[in-house]
């Protein structure tokens, strides 16, 4: 069996389980279609049980990291990662200051606890 057939089996068979810590998620802000545009948190808000923090980087999928888009990349992570550096919604790190669509913000923590 080829390998990018057994791939392509190993992701239709993969069930995801709910992970009950919290979670960063950077987003892409370019969609192609068939993206989950539609939901801001990529589908990741039914497994998170923790918090669940989106931020936008400019560029789709594949572009995000190209130069150019991967060193706005750099900034937010940096800015998450190194202790003391400012992490809270409306970081200056961003590099797409459009709004998520929907949020009419830069960027948003959600608790998705259900305790």
């Amino acid at each position: 069996m080829p390998l990018a057939t057994r791939l392509e089996q190993v992701m239709i068979d993969y069930a995801p389980k709910p992970y009950h810590g919290d979670l960063v998620l950077v987003r892409a802000s370019e969609f192609a279609s068939g993206d989950t545009a539609f939901d801001p948190r990529n589908g990741w808000g039914k497994f998170v049980k923790g918090t669940l923090t989106v931020h936008q980087a400019p560029g789709n999928h594949l572009t995000m990291l190209m130069s150019g888009n991967v060193e706005a990349v750099g900034r937010l992570l940096n800015d998450l990662l190194l202790p003391g550096s400012p992490t809270d919604d409306d970081s200056q790190s961003l590099a797409d200051p459009r709004p998520m669509s929907g949020t009419g913000r830069h960027s948003f923590a959600e608790s998705t606890r259900t305790s």
